[in-house]
């Protein structure tokens, strides 16, 4: 029992690390070259070599659904914000 917990454990920073991640990259708080620099292991939601394939707003509302889950609004205000400059800079 305590092993599945760990292990859920594990798994629940496995997915805060690649939303958190995602987020200071799509709200460019840092770049993927600062972050390979990190001794930090990490996970994207995204490929960042072809982000211009992806569409960032819909990476967006996943990481705005994640962080209101976890009520951190100001990184819900922030992610707010770079969603209307991803849609201003689509125009």
């Amino acid at each position: 029992m305590i092993d599945e917990i760990i292990e859920m454990q594990k798994e629940e920073d496995l997915v805060y690390n690649s939303m958190f991640w995602s987020y200071m990259l799509l709200t460019k708080q840092t770049t993927f070259k600062k972050v390979l620099e990190t001794d930090e292991e990490f996970g994207l939601i995204f490929d960042p070599a072809n982000l211009s394939k992806s569409n960032p707003e819909e990476l967006i509302d996943v990481l705005i659904e994640y962080f209101v889950e976890l009520e951190e609004y100001e990184k819900c205000a922030d992610l707010v914000s770079a969603k209307k400059l991803y849609k201003k800079k689509r125009k």
